[in-house]
């Protein structure tokens, strides 16, 4: 009995060590197993061979192994078909690749989240059934925000913004993450993620205000690439965070030489968008630029002029070498930067009578290439440059007719003023740009508004009477967005077609004399104001008006002499 005794404790000791050891060998045989099934994927020499392993092991693979498969998918997509990506070998996997997203038992799990969103990102435009893995991906990276690492939010966040994919939930969460994470955040991944918040158009305030502290911090760790990418994100979020402006142009003056025309082109333009105008860094650029604009792209050039012209900085040294180059390149340009380019030139009243040939002749041959706006720039910079092309308004004339309707109101007003500068009067043309600002009248702006009410006085068009009344209505909808001057050429305009100008007379008197904003008209404005007094009946204006105007006037006259 006591032997019996000895022998069932000698059981029950031993037995925990026997389990112990087939614990450690069943172990050991997963982990042999997974090793061989990875091999297996890594080997793999087409999507074809991907996808026989995921017919014969799929019930085997864990999390990784289904990563893995998509990762080698986007390794061999030149042989990943059409039919492949419609195949029931592909389908299962993708419906597995979910069932383990979802289940969320793997060691490297948030890892593995960020994985696939490069995977599905590169797969999509091919299998585009991948796509049902996103609300799945989403749905699973809301509840591990907190524990992902800098390099697994920035892969997400990239992700929605390479498929343009905005949740707000999404965006608030890895924002909220991401803040108290900065410090272990790369160049990389700062560059990638600002990126992908400017690109979604998310302007958290914390995070850019992180995202901009971190950046400074790091700054001399940066590439030119990556400044460019952060700097034109903020931009394009309109976040002028300052302490991140006045590093960065104290950062690149010190060492200007080391950026290429991309890197320049884009630093103007971030501080061109964001209207800081930061002198020392315009000229430090302009420098560099001047000694390598020969390896500017016709991108790299029209950005580059747009940016000082937006700024007004007409840097004629760099204005004459960028026309050169313009001109050399000219058969390079593209629609929109043609427009950006003659633009640029007509803001900053800078003529170049042989880039402006070379211009006007690139937009002919590609007049069906302009999106309307840009051609209604091209149009209004040859009026301020008074160059015209009886060649570009030619084909420009027909392209306005057949396609008036996609011209937004600035648009319309800034062909209107061209056609007006050249005394152009194509009856067709005006009538149908005349339907369409009637139609978009709710849309004009203060300044469109007193372009097209003045050029289509300009070109004889007061028997219009429908669009003149338009135009005085506009006007008073606008009340006290309009300036003097707006306002004044909008009523000098509508009294030439005989329209009723009373609620516009009072807007006038209260905008100007009663607000005390004579001194914000030019010489110019306070002429056409007068010239409206002597244009209306008697007793439209205040006794008072015409004396206030001529006392101003007078005023400023004496100054000058003085």
């Amino acid at each position: 009995m006591s032997w019996i005794a000895r022998q069932d404790a000698s059981s029950v000791q031993t037995l925990p060590e026997t389990t112990e050891e087939e614990a450690r060998q069943a172990k050991q045989a997963v982990q042999q197993r997974q090793l061989e099934l990875d091999r297996k994927i890594g080997k793999s020499g087409s999507a074809d061979e991907v996808l026989e392993l995921v017919t014969s092991f799929s019930h085997e693979f864990d999390l990784g192994h289904s990563t893995r498969c998509l990762a080698a998918l986007v390794d061999h997509r030149e042989t990943f078909t059409k039919e492949l990506a419609d195949s029931e070998a592909f389908t299962s996997l993708i419906t597995l690749q979910g069932k383990l997203l979802r289940e969320d038992n793997y060691d490297d799990f948030t890892a593995q989240i960020g994985y696939t969103a490069i995977n599905v990102a590169q797969l999509r435009e091919i299998a585009p059934s991948i796509d049902n893995l996103i609300p799945i991906m989403t749905e699973t990276a809301l509840k591990h925000t907190r524990s992902m690492s800098a390099g697994t939010l920035t892969e997400l966040v990239k992700f929605h913004a390479i498929i343009h994919r905005r949740d707000e939930d999404f965006l608030a969460a890895t924002a909220s993450a991401a803040i108290p994470k900065m410090r272990f955040f790369s160049p990389r991944y700062l560059s990638n993620i600002t990126w992908a918040y400017g690109t979604l158009g998310y302007s958290n305030g914390p995070l850019m205000k992180a995202l901009a502290s971190t950046t400074v911090r790091k700054m001399r760790l940066f590439d030119g690439q990556y400044l460019a990418t952060v700097l034109a994100s903020f931009a394009k979020l309109r976040n002028r965070n300052m302490p991140l402006l006045n590093a960065f142009s104290r950062f690149a003056r010190n060492d200007i030489g080391r950026y290429g025309p991309t890197e320049l082109s884009i630093f103007v333009w971030s501080y061109a968008t964001l209207q800081h105008k930061d002198q020392e860094l315009l000229d430090a650029v302009a420098k560099s630029a001047g000694w390598q604009l020969g390896l500017f792209s016709p991108r790299d050039l029209s950005m580059l002029v747009w940016s000082y012209a937006s700024l007004a900085d007409p840097n004629l040294e760099l204005l004459e070498k960028v026309a050169n180059i313009t001109v050399e390149k000219i058969d390079s340009f593209q629609a929109p930067r043609l427009a950006k380019t003659i633009w640029a030139y007509a803001k900053l009243q800078v003529t170049n009578p042989t880039m402006l040939e070379a211009v006007t002749r690139k937009s002919v041959e590609l007049i069906a290439d302009f999106q309307a706006q840009e051609l209604s720039l091209v149009l209004w910079a040859c009026g301020v440059h008074s160059f015209y092309s009886e060649r570009l308004f030619t084909v420009a004339r027909d392209y306005v007719v057949d396609r008036v309707a996609e011209f937004d109101e600035g648009g319309l007003a800034r062909v209107a003023w061209a056609l007006g500068k050249f005394r152009l009067k194509d009856n067709q043309v005006l009538e149908v740009m005349a339907d369409a600002a009637i139609a978009k009248m709710d849309d004009f702006t203060p300044k469109a508004l007193a372009m097209m009410a003045g050029s289509y006085a300009k070109l004889g068009q007061t028997h219009r009477t429908l669009l003149f009344e338009t135009f005085v209505e506009r006007a008073v909808e606008l009340g006290s967005d309009m300036e003097p001057g707006q306002v004044t050429a909008v009523a000098l305009a509508a009294s030439q077609a005989g329209i009723q100008l009373d609620a516009l007379v009072h807007q006038i008197v209260d905008r100007t004399v009663n607000a005390g904003s004579l001194t914000l008209l030019t010489k110019f404005g306070l002429r056409k104001l007068l010239l409206l007094y002597e244009e209306l009946p008697p007793g439209t204006f205040p006794q008072e008006f015409k004396a206030t105007l001529r006392e101003e006037l007078d005023s400023r006259m004496r100054k000058r002499r003085n």
